[in-house]
Parts: C-alpha cells; sequence; structure tokens
C-alpha cells in the first residue's frame, strides 16, 4: 500500500524540479536588457538608453537602434571630464544634432564622433538626433534576410534610390549566430546608406546567440521611439509568443504614445492568415489578447516577418503586413519572390503602403 504513496511523491518531486528548471527567455532578455547600455570612464557613469556601450580606444562606441541617441550621465569627479563618442548607425546624409556638446563626422558615413564635456558633479542628460522636426517622411521594412549578401545588396541598392529615412528589418538578418554574420549584419547600414533598425528574430538566438553577439552589438530586443509625430514600437516575439512582461511593456509604451500613426515591429506575426506554416503565435488566444490591447490603444499597423511570404491582412481595425520577403527561402506558393516595403507617412498624418518587388530569387 505505501509504493503508490511514494510513486506520487516520486512523480511530484520530479514535476517540481523539471518547472524549476523551465526559463522563459524572453523574460530573461528582457531582463538582461536593463543593463547593456551602461559603462564607467573616469568616475562618470553613463547610461545609453536601448543601446550597447563599450571603450575602445580611449572612445566609448555606441550602436543607434532608433532615430535619436538618449544618454544619461553621473559624474562623481571633482573636475570637468571631456568624453569621446564613437557613434555608427546615423544618418549618411548629414550630421546629427546633439543636445550639449560637438558632433563631427566620423572615419566613413553613417558613424560620428560627439565630444562632449561633462562638469564635476554633474548629473544630466543629453541627446543626439538624426532627424529634427516634423513633416512627411519616408522607410522601408523587409525580413528574412539570412545572411543573403546578394539579396541584402539587391534591396540596398533600391533602397537607396528612394530617400528613405530608415530601414527596418523584422528579424532573422542573419543565419547562424557566428561572428561573421553579426559583423556582416552590423555592416548593412552601410549597404543601405542610412541607418538599420533591427527586430529580434529566432535565428538572431540559436546556440545563445543573444548572449554571445546580440545583446553586446545591437543591445535591446524590445525599444519604442517617435518619428516626425508618429509612433514605432519593437518587440521581441522571436518564440512564437509575447511574454507577460514584454506584453505589460507594450501596453505601458502605447499607453504613454502620442495620437500620431502607430505602428509595432516584431518578428514573429500574431496570426498568419495563410495558415500553411502555421509559424504565428503559439497560441491562438495569446495572439487575440495581444491584439485586442493593441486595438484599444489605437495600433494601426503591425510588421512581422518570420513566414517567408507576403500577407497584407486585417484584423479588426489592425492592419497586419508580414513581410518576410528578404531572400530567405522565398514561398513558393504566393508568388513572390524578393520584396520590401515602404511606408510613406506625410505631414497630415495618413500614410500610403508601397511595395517593391525585386524579382524572383
Amino acid at each position: 500500500m505505501k509504493t503508490p504513496k511514494l510513486y506520487f511523491i516520486a512523480v511530484t518531486l520530479a514535476a517540481v524540479l523539471f518547472s524549476a528548471c523551465l526559463v522563459n527567455p524572453q523574460k530573461e532578455r528582457f531582463d538582461l536588457n536593463q543593463s547593456v547600455g551602461k559603462i564607467t570612464v573616469n568616475d562618470v557613469d553613463i547610461q545609453v538608453k536601448f543601446a550597447p556601450v563599450a571603450l575602445v580606444d580611449g572612445k566609448i562606441e555606441a550602436r543607434a537602434q532608433r532615430p535619436t541617441l538618449e544618454v544619461s550621465f553621473l559624474s562623481r569627479n571633482a573636475a570637468p571630464v571631456n568624453l569621446v563618442f564613437k557613434l555608427s548607425n546615423m544618418r549618411h546624409d548629414a550630421l546629427p544634432t546633439a543636445s550639449t556638446g560637438t558632433v563631427t563626422a566620423g572615419p566613413k558615413p553613417g558613424v560620428v564622433e560627439w565630444a562632449v564635456t561633462i562638469a564635476a558633479g554633474a548629473s544630466v542628460g543629453a541627446t543626439v538626433a538624426n532627424f529634427t522636426g516634423g513633416g512627411a517622411y519616408r522607410f522601408g521594412v523587409v525580413g528574412d534576410l539570412h545572411y543573403r549578401d546578394s539579396t541584402a545588396t539587391l534591396i540596398a541598392e533600391s533602397a537607396k534610390t528612394r530617400a528613405l529615412d530608415f530601414f527596418i528589418l523584422v528579424g532573422d538578418f542573419i543565419n547562424q549566430p557566428n561572428s561573421d554574420e553579426y559583423n556582416w549584419a552590423l555592416s548593412l547600414s552601410e549597404k543601405f546608406a542610412g541607418p538599420v533598425y533591427a527586430a529580434y528574430g529566432n535565428h538572431e538566438g540559436f546556440r545563445d546567440g543573444y548572449m554571445n553577439f546580440y545583446r553586446r552589438l545591437f543591445g535591446t530586443t524590445n525599444f519604442s521611439f517617435t518619428h516626425k509625430g508618429d509612433f514605432f514600437l519593437v518587440l521581441d516575439s522571436a518564440d512564437q509568443s509575447i511574454s507577460r512582461e514584454i506584453f505589460r511593456y507594450a501596453e505601458s509604451e502605447l499607453g504613454a504614445s502620442g495620437s500620431g500613426l502607430k505602428m509595432m515591429f516584431m518578428h514573429v506575426p500574431p496570426f498568419d492568415e495563410s495558415g500553411m506554416r502555421n509559424n504565428s503565435f503559439n497560441s491562438r488566444f495569446q495572439a487575440a489578447r495581444f491584439l485586442n490591447m493593441a486595438l484599444d490603444h489605437g495600433v494601426d499597423i503591425v510588421f512581422a516577418g518570420h513566414i517567408h511570404s507576403y500577407q497584407d491582412f486585417y484584423v479588426d481595425a489592425i492592419r497586419n503586413v508580414i513581410v518576410g520577403t528578404g531572400g530567405g527561402r522565398p514561398e513558393q506558393f504566393d508568388g513572390v519572390g524578393i520584396r520590401y516595403a515602404i511606408l510613406h507617412s506625410n505631414a497630415a498624418g495618413g500614410y500610403q503602403l508601397e511595395t517593391v518587388d525585386l524579382g524572383p530569387d
């Protein structure tokens, strides 16, 4: 009679131990993101919002992951401190403007140097902005390049002719997380002749790719920004879900956003209209809950990739655009080859979505 009881205890203990070993990678990435942009130089604590930083040859290197770089300084020094930043992924056609200090051209397009002096004991914030003011603008979006240099070059050469403010990659810009592919991804803004911002995809995270490369080179997997009155929210859905922490973050950011066009960018889409690959969110309930929250906060468009095809459909009032047509194993059932999208936003708050077809893969 004791055997079943002992068996029940053993099974229960095993279940508890197994559940304790389970982790939520999205939660871990979200928590770790809080410290990716911190560094101390000459007794000055420096926090770069949403961007990784490193001290290299006496210069503080940072890669911008949004149009405006926000930096806070806390000095524990008894004298003024001169700091020099080397900022990459910046505009190629004009120098950014800084709220303090001096910006000069760097060694190549898209790289600038920012010299700033921090007073003794000062606690200050500063910004370096690629764009100022409002008005019309345009940006490009595509997903799933999968380290295909020929396809990336084809898209970049086309994008150069379109006077885009920036380009957004909705994940899987590499195929395997290693130094060669990540360094290639870092240089993409040189091909596109302008800033390239990235959402985190599942291929970026293979074999601890987040900890080994992404966190150090690209920084956070969740961030937002406002560009000329419109709101951009980039989220980590690489695990075919949205964690509780990311859901709350999105809800908070959307709640604080303005009244302009509201857009979300992620790798895995909440829904797959065709259903042929079943590569949307794992839970349809979660997808519906997430889009209901987005609907309540006035989201206009969700851009995603992961499914290597093009889809453009509405879920209630939210337009869902899947643009995973960057050349990573294009699907044949939709007849779409290499394609990227351009969103044209006008000064009155309206927009048009254009697709650019570059032929078969």
